[in-house]
């Protein structure tokens, strides 16, 4: 089934060949069936059809989906010689309205810009200076990095800074099952000494802990349908405006390579649905990638070359060299950026989020300092 359009601009519903054939008998208003035949047939529908009338009609609430879907059932249900020339008319413009990129000058793209994007900083000074005063809202962040290189541990620090110091909701995504709330709590207790606060701040933090690519699909859809209005609603006030992902890698590295096909596709689909929340809804994504050997042995983000264009910014984090008896001094690179040159190098330490807090005793130290 698909739509042509004629010479006067009008839209007519043609079906393929083969299908029409099994209809052999029958009238040419009665092949035009609906793409659901068989199901209980829907309320009745009135031939007159307006843009305006699309969207409360028994027809959109029945199917409880896109404005585009709704004019497509009328086009199944409606033989085309019933429907009036304003109908199809209106038709053709919910449709060029929703699906035609329209030109944009560059003077509207600044005003967008400087009227939607906000900068969330990440409570690191040192950070905050290489990525141009923190992470922008409407883009993509990568945090790329081998075993112990401090991944997982920025990511804290962010979620921290921005759920206490910013009083911002915050959703955060693992993977790895490397989240620990206690440790969130030893961070916290760096910032403020109020238990009331401190349980507030974890209150914006939301989590979610899955373990596949797809469970890591049904989130975010869920997230993009509605939840994460709820989230900020659970924030206190405030918005969500961080949506951190660690790791992305986890979960799509392993549908890679060899005869998994399927395994480009759903990392493309994260990557839109990553993009468009981004956008959409005025957050900084940060995600976190792993890192492979190119053919000259240099560190180069994994996910291969189609991730590439997803984030807007990448940073590479290593272990600081000469730093020795600072286990906990890693080495930023900026190896991707639209707004500065690739290629700055910053030194920061990671237990700048926990710095005012004296170190606990335990085994646990340790592993949560270098955990990657």
């Amino acid at each position: 089934m698909f739509l042509r359009q004629s010479r006067r601009h009008r839209f007519a519903l043609f079906l393929p060949k083969d299908i029409s054939a099994v209809g052999h008998g029958l009238s040419a208003e009665e092949r035009l069936i609906p793409m659901w035949a068989g199901a209980d047939p829907p309320p009745p529908v009135s031939t007159e059809i307006t843009a305006n009338s699309v969207e409360t009609s028994p027809v959109n609430r029945y199917l409880q989906t896109t404005r585009t879907n709704a004019l497509l059932f009328h086009l199944a249900y409606v033989p085309i010689k019933y429907m009036k020339q304003k109908a199809l008319f209106a038709i053709r413009r919910v449709l060029l309205a929703q699906h035609t990129a329209f030109p944009v000058s560059g003077a509207d793209l600044y005003e967008e810009l400087l009227s939607s994007t906000a900068i969330v900083s990440t409570g690191n000074p040192g950070l905050d200076k290489l990525l141009d005063s923190g992470l922008y809202t409407g883009e993509i962040t990568e945090l790329c990095g081998g075993p112990a290189s401090g991944k997982s541990q920025v990511c804290f620090g962010v979620a921290v800074h921005v759920s206490c110091r910013l009083k911002q909701g915050v959703v955060f995504i693992d993977t790895t099952g490397g989240l620990s709330a206690g440790r969130l709590l030893q961070m916290l207790r760096a910032e403020t000494s109020g238990v009331e606060e401190q349980m507030e701040a974890l209150q914006r933090v939301r989590v979610f802990r899955l373990f596949s690519v797809f469970c890591l699909l049904d989130c975010l859809c869920e997230l993009r349908g509605g939840g994460l209005q709820q989230a900020a609603a659970a924030a206190g006030g405030g918005s969500v405006k961080a949506l951190i992902v660690d790791s992305v890698s986890a979960v799509i590295a392993p549908l890679l390579g060899g005869k998994q096909n399927e395994g480009m596709s759903l990392m493309m689909q994260v990557a839109g649905v990553l993009k468009t929340m981004a956008k959409d809804f005025n957050v900084a994504a940060l995600v976190t990638n792993h890192v492979t050997r190119g053919l000259g042995g240099e560190l180069q983000p994994g996910l291969g070359a189609s991730w590439g264009p997803v984030p807007r910014t990448r940073v590479l984090l290593e272990r600081a060299e000469g730093a020795a008896g600072h286990t906990s001094v890693r080495a930023a690179t900026l190896i991707k950026s639209s707004r500065r040159p690739c290629h700055i190098r910053e030194e920061f330490d990671l237990r700048w989020w926990s710095r005012s807090e004296e170190r606990p005793s335990g085994k646990r130290t340790l592993d949560e300092a270098e955990s990657c």
